[in-house]
C-alpha cells in the first residue's frame, strides 16, 4: 500500500471511529497547533482549524484529483479516490506506522466500537506487542512513543497501560506484532503481513455506538445537531456516509480473507460471550502460545465492567465525575433491538451493505 503521499501532507488527522482528534479536558478542545510525538525534532502538526469543520466541509476536496494526476491513470474509480482520500485523513503518523507493517506484522482491520479496546488492553495484558497506529508513532528502534494529543484516549480506555499514556514503550521488532489499523482487507491483503486478524461487530450496533459516542463524548457538531436517522446520511470519514463505510471497509470476506495465510474473523459479540475461548483461538491461529488462566486473567481485565470501572475512576480524579458522556458507553449485544424505528430500518435497507454484512452471519434482510 503507498503511503506518505503528497495528498497527505497539510491534511493531519481527522476524526477516525471513535478517538478524539486532539485532547480534551473538562469538555473543551486543546487549542494547541502542534503537538510532539515525544522526540525534540518531529513534530506533528494539526490543521486544527480545518478538524473542526462537519465532515461535509472539511478539505477533502481535491484529493481525489491529485491522486488521479499522479498515478496518470485514464479513469480512476471511487473506491480508489476514497482510499486516497482516507489515507490524507489518517495523516503522517499513520502512515508512517504503516510503511513499518512487514512479515512479522499482523494488522487488525477494524472500525471504532467493533471490540478493538478489549483486544488492546487484553494483549498489553499478555505482554504481546501492540501498536495503535493512529496514536502512537513506532520508531525504527522499536520504541512507541504516544502522541500527546491522545492523552484523555489513552488513560480513559487503557486501564492496563494507564502508567505509559505519557511515556515510552517498546515492542520487540523480532516478535509477532500487532497494529490496529485503518485500512481495508483488499488493501491488507496487498501486504507482506504475517496475517490480518479481522475485529467486526453488526453494523446497527456498531454505527449507533459511533454516533454516541461523538455525540456525547465528542461534541461533535453534526451528531449533536441531527438525529441518528439524519446522521446516517451525512458524508464522514472518506466522504462516505457512515453506512457505506461500514461496507467499504469489511466488504471481501471471505474472498479476500482466504487469500490470507493467517486470517481471523473476531465478532464483537462472541467476544463477549466467549471472551476466553474467542481470544485464545485468535492467538492459536498467529502461533502464539498463551496458557489459558493467562488469558482468563487478560480477558478479566478487559471486560466492560472493568474498563467502565477504570474510565469512572480516572475522571474522578479527575474532577470530571458530572460529564455525561463515557467512552466505556454499555457494550450490549443486539442493542438496535432497543431503538429500531420503521424510518431506520428503511435508512439499513441497503443492498450492499446485507452482502458485506451477511458473510460475518449478520443477516440484516431478515431481521
Amino acid at each position: 500500500m503507498s503511503a506518505g503521499s503528497d495528498a497527505t501532507r497539510g491534511v493531519e488527522v481527522l476524526q477516525v471511529g471513535r478517538e478524539p482528534v486532539d485532547h480534551v479536558v473538562a469538555g473543551k478542545r486543546d487549542q494547541a497547533d502542534l503537538v510532539t510525538t515525544g522526540t525534540a525534532d518531529e513534530l506533528v502538526r494539526e490543521t486544527a482549524e480545518d478538524v473542526r469543520k462537519p465532515y461535509s466541509r472539511r478539505r477533502t476536496t481535491g484529493l481525489a484529483s491529485n491522486a488521479f494526476d499522479r498515478r496518470g491513470s485514464a479513469a480512476m474509480s471511487q473506491e480508489d479516490a476514497t482510499g486516497e482520500i482516507l489515507r490524507a485523513q489518517l495523516g503522517k503518523v499513520y502512515n508512517d506506522n504503516e510503511r513499518k507493517l512487514d512479515s512479522r506484522a499482523v494488522p487488525i482491520n477494524t472500525l471504532g466500537g467493533a471490540g478493538k479496546t478489549i483486544v488492546a488492553n487484553a494483549l498489553h495484558a499478555l505482554g504481546l506487542n501492540y501498536v495503535d497506529a493512529f496514536t502512537e508513532a513506532l520508531q525504527d528502534d522499536g520504541a512507541v512513543l504516544p502522541l500527546a494529543k491522545h492523552t484523555d484516549y489513552r488513560q480513559r480506555l487503557n486501564s492496563y497501560l494507564e502508567q505509559n499514556s505519557a511515556g515510552v514503550s517498546r515492542v520487540d521488532l523480532d516478535s509477532i506484532c500487532f497494529f490496529k489499523t485503518y485500512s481495508t482487507l483488499a488493501e491488507l491483503a496487498e501486504l507482506p503481513v504475517f496475517g490480518i486478524w479481522i475485529l467486526v461487530r453488526d453494523p446497527r450496533d456498531l454505527l449507533y455506538s459511533d454516533y454516541r459516542y461523538v455525540k456525547d463524548v465528542w461534541h461533535e457538531e453534526v451528531a449533536s445537531a441531527h438525529s441518528f436517522a439524519d446522521w446516517l446520511r451525512i458524508p464522514h470519514l472518506g466522504g462516505l456516509c457512515p453506512i457505506d463505510l461500514w461496507t467499504y471497509h469489511f466488504e471481501g470476506w471471505p474472498e479476500i480473507g482466504g487469500s490470507v495465510a493467517r486470517c481471523v474473523v473476531t465478532r464483537f459479540e462472541d467476544l463477549k460471550s466467549d471472551p476466553v475461548g474467542t481470544m485464545s483461538r485468535a492467538l492459536s491461529t498467529f502461533e502464539i502460545p498463551v496458557e489459558g488462566s493467562a488469558v482468563r486473567q487478560a480477558m478479566d481485565l478487559s471486560s466492560f465492567e472493568a474498563m467502565r470501572a477504570h474510565e469512572d475512576q480516572v475522571l474522578a480524579r479527575q474532577g470530571r465525575s458530572g460529564e455525561p458522556g463515557r467512552m466505556v458507553r454499555r457494550g450490549k449485544v443486539g442493542e438496535w433491538k432497543t431503538w429500531m424505528t420503521p424510518e431506520l430500518h428503511a435508512v439499513f435497507a441497503e443492498p450492499s451493505l446485507w452482502d458485506a454484512a451477511e458473510p460475518y452471519g449478520y443477516f440484516l434482510n431478515e431481521d
